[in-house]
């Protein structure tokens, strides 16, 4: 049973991990030390093995002779060995306001970060990174009230990396700025939306995505009103949808289910090692089979139903984004839509049959849609 799966699998990375720590009592009593923390600053133990090879060679003596020369080592005290990392101020609002919501009506916060978006002044060393992972975590603990629409949370100017990470249904984010690498990764639901702020707004598109956006992702969707880069969408999975207007090499490696639709240029070995999933992309130029990955994927034209589908997406992304690309497309869609390829996998997936208990699981995380109407095991 599913259940029972899961609480094997618990139950081996416990037993690993008190294996683990009986290996590490060991270690330390051999050493003459009570703990981790007593062996720190204690390089008097060190001691250098050699392996019989050319780097035996080395002089490391220098190393030892000015350990020696320091001394005892400095004394850490009650700090511990790995101090815990402090929420950093956005999520912290986030999860106060949060917290502080009593369940009636809509949410809705808006939040300036660093960096003001219509100005664009920009820090390149900004630390707010994960923004929403913490409140994502309180969401899947059950420790808030989830408001109707979810919590809504618009932010203006230049988040750090992994906006939106492990993002999951009863949240929503909306940036107006330029985000960076690893945007909503590991993702499981909700929606993240990315637009130009006013001063770099035009009909052209811009990068407002670093690398790595969305990997993982297996639920929620991920509007970008630009382009992306290198790996976007990789190992995206389930019910996962996602639109940009160009991403990098390597777009949507190791899919194996979910959309995407890019409405722009995509770079080389797009779809490699794709398993399943469906993508549209915008092929005006015509180039597109040059950018295929051929040994995984391959371009299949596009039925009524894709067609009706891609256009509903697109309308949607324009809805969030106001992008002047996806509007020249609806405009004229009746003679746009043939500028577009459906790409799909080259391999045939292997029928999923599941347990009925799994699959209850399954469809109250919205992710049943992977399993393609398959019946349930009993």
């Amino acid at each position: 049973k599913f259940d029972d799966q899961l609480t094997k699998c618990k139950n081996a990375t416990k037993h690993y991990w008190t294996l683990v720590a009986k290996d590490v009592q060991k270690i330390l009593a051999k050493l003459g030390v009570r703990s981790l923390e007593e062996l720190r600053g204690r390089y008097d133990l060190l001691r250098r093995v050699k392996k019989g090879n050319r780097t035996d060679k080395i002089d490391l003596d220098f190393i030892w002779d000015d350990l020696m020369k320091a001394g005892p080592g400095p004394d850490f005290g009650d700090l511990p060995i790995a101090p815990k990392n402090p929420v950093n101020e956005v999520n912290q609002k986030m999860i106060d306001a949060a917290m502080a919501y009593d369940g009636s009506g809509p949410f809705e916060m808006e939040i300036e970060l660093p960096g003001v978006a219509e100005e664009g002044t920009w820090d390149p060393e900004s630390t707010l990174r994960t923004i929403g992972g913490t409140l994502a975590g309180l969401i899947a603990k059950k420790a808030v009230k989830i408001p109707e629409g979810g919590f809504n949370f618009k932010l203006k100017g230049y988040p750090g990396q992994s906006l939106g990470f492990c993002m999951v249904d009863g949240m929503n984010l909306e940036l107006t700025g330029i985000g960076r690498d690893f945007i909503g990764s590991a993702m499981s639901g909700g929606k993240i939306v990315i637009k130009p702020p006013k001063h770099l707004q035009s009909e052209e598109s811009m990068d407002l995505a670093g690398a790595s956006c969305a990997y993982g992702a297996r639920g929620g969707k991920l509007f970008i009103a630009g382009t992306a880069g290198q790996r976007f969408g990789v190992r995206s999975c389930l019910g996962t949808t996602l639109v940009c207007e160009g991403v990098g090499k390597y777009g949507f490696e190791y899919m194996s289910g979910g959309t995407g639709v890019v409405l722009g240029d995509v770079g080389g070995q797009l779809g490699s090692g794709m398993y399943d999933g469906e993508l549209f992309v915008w092929n005006e130029k015509g180039n597109l089979a040059n950018r295929l990955h051929k040994k995984s994927c391959k371009i299949e034209n596009m039925s009524v139903e894709d067609e009706l589908k891609l256009k509903t997406i697109i309308e949607e992304f324009y809805a969030d984004t106001q992008s002047p690309k996806a509007k020249m497309i609806l405009d004229d869609w009746e003679n746009k839509k043939a500028s577009f390829s459906k790409v799909v996998s080259k391999s045939v997936p292997a029928a999923r049959v599941v347990s009925e208990e799994a699959a209850a699981r399954f469809k109250q995380m919205g992710a049943f849609k992977m399993f393609n109407g398959t019946k349930p095991q009993k």
